[in-house]
């Protein structure tokens, strides 16, 4: 699970065209300035080498990849090569757009979410420059600290299943009482998180339902739908049948720890872009055009948020840990909910349900005993349970 960062040998892979040498070239003499190790393969290729594996391994071996987005790139066999090795490594991306260009489809797939450093105004190449440079210290730094955005964990038969980190920090958990839909249980409060956690991409899928537990108990088909008809209880034994394969410490996440993700940085009724229809999929016209759901949707169809988290609001509703409690107007830290209970946390929201229901703040319980064609679930874990597991 993850890479072995004793291997690194370079802080940033350059993934470019040669014909938009002129404008790279500067730039990667900067990164050498303050003292960045760069490959590229003007100056990474030896005569004898096997270009398609040393460019793998030259990507395997570093800590990030810097991609120069152009016309031509754009349309390079090797650049999408690269950006591809690049992401099955899980290794962070820092796009540069160096003219208008729009991404491939390939490029556009791994790119999704990312967000770019513009070159393309010469005036502004400055700025950009030093942008890219906080952006290369930032990406490096969490590389070697072992937080890097995302990690991934193979399941059996192969199957993938990736993880965005979400820091640290404290945010206002609940609803004011002049946002639509407010409800009295989502008193506003501040809540602190002293632990950043690793919190899975997308809704656990059928595919990797499948990998683990051998069955399928979904209403609605398809192998990248999100699995449902869980009962809190499956959800725990799939994550223990994980835990015991993989010798890593899953878990579901608290209901302050997914409002935490789902908001990445927001304060709005949605996190994300703020736009419903673009983040996620509902049954309701109240905030832009209709989604005519007639069944839960493949994921990662609808924008992600700012940490890279897919299908947040919508598609699916998610158990969480907690069992469900009132809500204290004081600041907390680090809550787990009530010792006991006998109702479960579920948020998000599902396809079938008005906009209300998805958004960020929303609350709703359910037996954990109890199974639904609308309940699925998310994966989490903690930071020192990733590095526990690196060692």
């Amino acid at each position: 699970m993850g890479e072995n960062l004793e291997a690194a040998k370079y802080d940033v892979f350059i993934s470019y065209s040669r014909r938009d040498m002129g404008s790279v070239q500067p730039v990667v003499d900067r990164l050498r300035a303050e003292g960045y190790s760069c490959w590229m393969d003007v100056n990474g290729i030896e005569s004898g080498d096997e270009f398609r594996s040393k460019l793998v391994d030259a990507i395997e071996r570093s800590c990030i990849v810097v991609f120069f987005s152009s016309a031509d790139s754009n349309v390079s066999k090797w650049t999408r090569r690269e950006l591809s090795v690049a992401d099955e490594c899980h290794k962070p991306i820092i796009p540069v757009r160096l003219d208008h260009a729009p991404y491939s489809n390939a490029i556009k797939l791994i790119l999704t979410g990312v967000d770019y450093i513009d070159f393309q105004a010469v005036e502004l190449r400055m700025a950009a420059t030093e942008r890219l440079l906080r952006s290369v210290k930032e990406k490096t730094e969490d590389v070697l600290s072992g937080h890097t955005g995302m990690k991934g964990l193979t399941l059996p038969g192969g199957v993938s299943m990736r993880f965005r980190w979400c820091p640290p920090g404290t945010f206002m958990m609940g609803s004011p009482q002049t946002e639509e839909g407010h409800a009295q249980d989502e008193i506003l409060h501040r809540v602190t998180l002293t632990k950043g956690f690793w919190m899975g991409e997308t809704p656990v899928t059928q595919r990797q339902w499948e990998a683990v537990m051998g069955d399928n108990p979904s209403v609605c088909r398809g192998a990248d739908h999100p699995v449902e008809g869980v009962s809190w209880h499956d959800c725990m034994d799939f994550i223990r049948k994980v835990n015991e394969q993989q010798k890593c410490a899953l878990r579901l996440p608290t209901e302050a720890e997914w409002e935490y993700a789902c908001r990445a940085e927001t304060n709005g009724p949605f996190g994300g872009n703020g736009v419903l229809c673009e983040m996620g999929w509902y049954n309701d016209d109240s905030y832009g055009e209709m989604q005519p759901s007639r069944s839960s949707h493949p994921v990662k169809k609808k924008e992600p948020n700012k940490w890279g988290l897919y299908d947040m609001h919508g598609n699916v509703w998610e158990w969480c840990s907690d069992w469900y409690g009132a809500y204290s107007a004081e600041s907390v830290t680090d809550p787990i909910g009530p010792p006991e209970g006998k109702l479960k946390i579920r948020r998000g929201g599902s396809w079938q349900d008005e906009a209300m229901a998805c958004r960020s703040a929303y609350r709703l319980v359910f037996s954990p005993e109890s199974r639904h064609s609308l309940l699925g679930f998310r994966v989490a874990f903690d930071a020192d349970a990733y590095e526990e597991k690196e060692k």
